[in-house]
């Protein structure tokens, strides 16, 4: 009980959901993000729900890729590099 508090904090600490914030940005910028962007989200995920992404492809300019993967929770970097890799490799020739 006593490891969590410093952890958690981090995501008490946010204030707006990350969708709100990411739209002031766009919306004060008058402009839409212009580089390839992949979303990627854990089957298991416990952290952040399916839907976190949904709607969000109206602040890019490039396609917004969104894969679930599966096999993976809320650290896909440690549990699947596999499929981040092949994430970024896809960027890469976008």
């Amino acid at each position: 009980r006593r490891s969590l508090p410093g952890p958690l904090a981090y995501y008490r600490a946010m204030a707006r959901p990350p969708r709100e914030a990411l739209a002031r940005v766009v919306d004060a910028r008058g402009e839409r993000i212009s580089v390839p962007t992949a979303y990627l989200h854990g089957a298991d995920d416990r952290c952040v729900r399916p839907g976190a992404a949904r709607g969000q492809e109206r602040y890019f300019q490039e396609p917004l890729s969104s894969e679930v993967v599966e096999g993976a929770g809320h650290f896909l970097p440690l549990e699947r590099p596999d499929a981040v890799a092949r994430a970024v490799r896809r960027l890469q020739r976008a």
